[in-house]
């Protein structure tokens, strides 16, 4: 749009400016009889219009070098502008600054439609963006109001872990060699010093990181949770309960199927469950080695294809109701807060434990060895064996044999998943969750087929 003529550029202002006075019209007449900025006049499509025509001749006298009658007419606004909210103000005690701010962006982009400072597409983008925000007025103070002081206070402890610790950590991995005394005590005991010398013990960044991400998963998990909730129920609340702990869920609705309901709706969400726990292992794998994930796709989308076709089997199929048993549901438990970094610390640190003693195990024991060893961490949690898994995968392991580890390891969790579902729940909730998840387990075993 370099070639524009200048009635052009002025009839873009013109039109820019209508656009957002359309909506400051339209906010105004929705509120009549208000006393605001919006209804002393300064308000409408005329009105903006103009101020974006002002500012484009404004503009395309800047480029013709006559400075005088540029600034007269830009230094003549901004007085005229300033001396209507002051007098405006005093009149009807409302000290509201969002047309007055609007009418100041709808003068410098009609001055940046004439000069061609930024390219013009830019400025439309720009003016649809401010249209949109003030548009938002009610939706925005439904908000805030709606903002609880534990979820403030979840979003600050987010913010300083993600913005300001993460970026101060060094990026440096720290080996066992530079643990000093390491060397002489496992010659005391006769251990071979060379095997272990590139073994990495800490990372900090990178250990933060996993925390980063537990805690934005979790804060995502609630938020998603509290709107799905609010609007469609306790079966998408427990879907979304997967992205916090899918075990939890699981219990959970277990224990509501002893109180009666239709039994497949309950077993579909917790097959849901389980499969946004997948969809969360999927960001963390891809957060993590991008090249184990491009490589494990096609069996994960088998995973996940699997999961999805069960739970719309058993959500479509609404079965038999069993008869309600005439009990006082509790309220499911308050969690004390929505983002729980202490959970997330502990996490990162079992996490460097298990990656110790795996790695140690695949040096000493093969690849038999970390098999075991990760399997036996699983019974704790999956999610930290997935991270150790995600780094290893590729380097000191083979991304197929990582994947024949992700799927033994998945396996134990689900099986212990069904486990639980049959000492808290119903027989029939138990083996029609069980069905479904051992279809899963076996659907992850072929996928060692379509692992590149």
């Amino acid at each position: 749009m370099d070639d524009l003529t200048a009635p052009v550029r002025l009839l873009i202002a013109v039109v820019l400016g209508a656009l957002i006075g359309l909506e400051r019209e339209f906010i105004s007449r929705k509120k009549k009889g208000a006393k605001s900025a919006s209804s002393r006049g300064l308000s409408g499509l005329r009105t903006f219009s103009l101020i974006s025509l002002l500012g484009g001749i404004a503009g395309l006298l800047s480029v013709a070098g006559d400075n005088v009658l540029y600034l007269v007419i830009t230094i003549g606004f901004f007085v005229l502008l300033t001396a209507y909210y002051v007098v405006g103000s005093l009149m009807i005690k409302s000290p509201g600054l969002t047309t007055e701010l609007a009418a100041v962006y709808v003068f410098v982009m009609g001055f940046l439609v004439a000069t061609d400072i930024l390219p013009v597409q830019l400025v439309i983008a720009v003016a649809v963006v401010i249209t949109l925000i003030l548009s938002m007025k009610d939706r925005a103070k439904n908000f805030i109001l709606g903002i609880r002081r534990g979820e403030m206070s979840a979003f600050l402890t987010f913010a300083i872990v993600a913005l300001v610790v993460l970026p101060f950590l060094p990026n440096t991995a720290y080996f066992l060699t530079d643990v000093s005394g390491v060397k002489m005590i496992l010659g005391a005991y006769g251990v071979e010093y060379g095997v272990l010398e590139n073994l990495e013990i800490l990372n900090p960044f990178r250990m933060w990181l996993i925390v980063v991400l537990i805690t934005g998963i979790e804060m995502f998990g609630y938020f998603l949770s509290r709107i799905v909730g609010e609007k469609k129920g306790w079966f998408l609340t427990s879907v979304v309960g997967g992205f916090v702990s899918s075990t939890f869920t699981v219990q959970s609705l277990a224990l509501k199927s002893k109180r009666g309901g239709y039994i497949n709706q309950l077993v579909a969400a917790a097959v849901f469950a389980n499969l946004v726990s997948f969809l969360q292992i999927t960001v963390l794998v891809a957060s993590i080695n991008s090249k184990w994930l491009v490589s494990i796709t096609p069996a994960m989308l088998l995973v996940i294809g699997t999961a999805l076709a069960g739970g719309l089997y058993f959500y479509f199929t609404k079965g038999k109701r069993l008869v309600e048993v005439k009990v006082k549901a509790k309220e499911e438990r308050k969690r004390k807060s929505i983002v729980s970094l202490g959970s997330a610390i502990r996490f990162a640190l079992v996490l460097l434990v298990i990656r110790f003693l795996t790695k140690i195990a695949l040096i000493f024991f093969g690849q038999g060895g970390f098999l075991v060893g990760s399997v036996a961490a699983s019974f704790s949690g999956i999610d930290a064996v997935v991270v150790n898994l995600a780094e290893l995968a590729g380097k000191e392991i083979s991304l197929k044999q990582a994947w024949l580890v992700f799927t033994c390891i998945n396996a134990t969790n689900l099986i212990s998943k069904v486990i639980y579902a049959r000492m808290q729940g119903r027989k029939e909730f138990a083996l029609r969750f069980g069905w479904s998840m051992g279809l899963v387990i076996v659907v992850s075993g072929l996928g060692w087929f379509l692992v590149r």
